[in-house]
């Protein structure tokens, strides 16, 4: 005769009641389990399971924001291992911020004082000079210095300034390229302001690892300067400072110019009052200090500008294309960086891996 099946166990055909201690701990109902002569207890696979969507329900709770608290924004999860950045790390970031906007409008400044707004004299002996020193950051240029004394056999004065930025490379490393350089903040900027869908996750990593033909820059400017060694000086070409000068001397401004005063116009033909006065306020401000005394057009403007939105564009498949690649002053002093007393460094025998460097930084894996 077949014996009667055993009944369920009570506790589990209602709701799960779990028990708290003192300490504050949750316990699960136990079953007993005969393991051999001794009866060992151990939760159930229902009871594990029902707690397990009892702590998934409580922590998506948790994670809703009621009230006022809803309108926060949410803390955004940290890339990489999540690990927090030391403070002094935090502290060096904004400040490399702040320092790129400064020389970026201190650049930006120069180069629209580079306009001739005043008269000539009579007197055919007295020079004529700009009021503002626009051609400071050429002249902090340590490739320029070295392309003109190799192809002039010459040092020039206001030259010299250059040796400024080699005692700081040769002292902190090359900060030239994170801080001080505007092409490379405009690198950084247009990445903030529109950062590339394709590269997240492990993509960014693998684009900000450093690769074999980065070299190709140095190989570059030891070319350059051989050429100038040879009573060529084409190298300027090449040289970040003097790309980006061509880049919005030639095309960004005059495309602005020529915006900006159609849009005046067109705010002046309203015939509304407050419009009209607008676009005069508008007109005397950048007439004053950005626009030119009559617009300003360049034979092959389409090209340079060209391919100045080009190598800004390549930033949306490899972060700082145009810094790893082909930058010659970034390889000129990326050389003497080398022989830095201080600097920030990787060091591979200390590495995690929770790959933050590769994350946040272009240069992090170098």
């Amino acid at each position: 005769m077949t014996e009667a099946l055993p009944r369920p166990i009570p506790w589990l055909e209602s709701t799960l009641q779990t028990k708290v201690d003192g300490k504050g701990r949750r316990h699960l109902p136990m079953m007993q389990v005969a393991a051999g002569n001794q009866a060992v207890q151990t939760p159930s696979q229902g009871a594990v399971r029902a707690l397990q969507k009892t702590k998934a329900q409580s922590a998506a709770s948790s994670s809703r924001q009621t009230g006022w608290r809803s309108f926060l924004p949410r803390k955004k999860k940290r890339p990489g291992s999540g690990i927090p950045a030391r403070r002094v790390i935090r502290f060096l970031r904004h400040a490399r911020i702040v320092s790129q906007a400064f020389f970026l409008l201190l650049f930006l400044y120069l180069l629209t004082q580079t306009t001739f707004r005043g008269g000539f004299t009579a007197d055919p002996e007295q020079a004529i000079r700009l009021s503002e020193p626009v051609e400071g950051f050429l002249l902090f240029d340590p490739f320029v210095a070295a392309l003109t004394f190799l192809s002039t056999h010459q040092v020039y004065a206001g030259l010299t300034w250059s040796l400024v930025i080699v005692a700081l490379t040769l002292f902190v490393g090359r900060a030239f390229c994170g801080w001080i350089c505007p092409f490379g903040t405009i690198h950084h900027l247009v990445s903030w302001l529109s950062p590339s869908r394709y590269l997240k996750g492990s993509r960014r990593v693998k684009s900000n690892q450093t690769k074999g033909w980065q070299n190709a820059k140095y190989y570059g400017v030891a070319s350059l300067l051989a050429a100038a060694l040879a009573g060529s000086a084409f190298g300027g070409i090449f040289d970040p400072i003097c790309v980006v000068v061509r880049g919005f001397g030639l095309g960004v401004l005059p495309a602005v110019q020529y915006v900006g005063t159609r849009f005046f116009d067109w705010l002046a033909a309203t015939n509304l009052q407050f419009f009209q006065g607008f676009a005069d306020q508008g007109h005397h401000f950048l007439g004053r200090w950005v626009f030119t005394p009559s617009q300003s057009y360049y034979h092959e403007t389409w090209l340079v500008l060209s391919l100045f939105l080009g190598v800004i564009a390549l930033n949306r498949a490899i972060p700082r294309f145009w810094c790893r690649a082909l930058c010659p002053l970034g390889a000129f002093l990326g050389f003497m960086s080398r022989f830095a007393i201080f600097g920030m460094e990787k060091d591979h025998s200390k590495c995690t891996d929770c790959n933050l460097c590769l994350v946040d930084c272009q240069g992090g894996d170098s």
